[in-house]
């Protein structure tokens, strides 16, 4: 199991587009990982999406 020093988050989610069972992941510096990640805070479930798709509905 990793550490970091900085804030890290963990969240049981299904990855979308393609996903379809949630599975656990791990938000370091700004990045998803499936690497266990000592002292993460939690987040409630949902879906997580890739920056790209997220960035191209969001632009104006």
């Amino acid at each position: 199991m990793a550490s970091s020093s900085a804030t890290s988050w963990h969240v049981r989610a299904v990855s979308l587009p393609d996903g379809d069972e949630p599975a656990d992941l791990w938000i370091v510096d700004g990045r998803l990982t499936g690497q266990p990640v000592a002292g993460a805070r939690e987040l409630p479930g949902g879906w997580v999406l890739p920056g790209g798709l997220v960035d191209a509905h969001v632009r104006r």
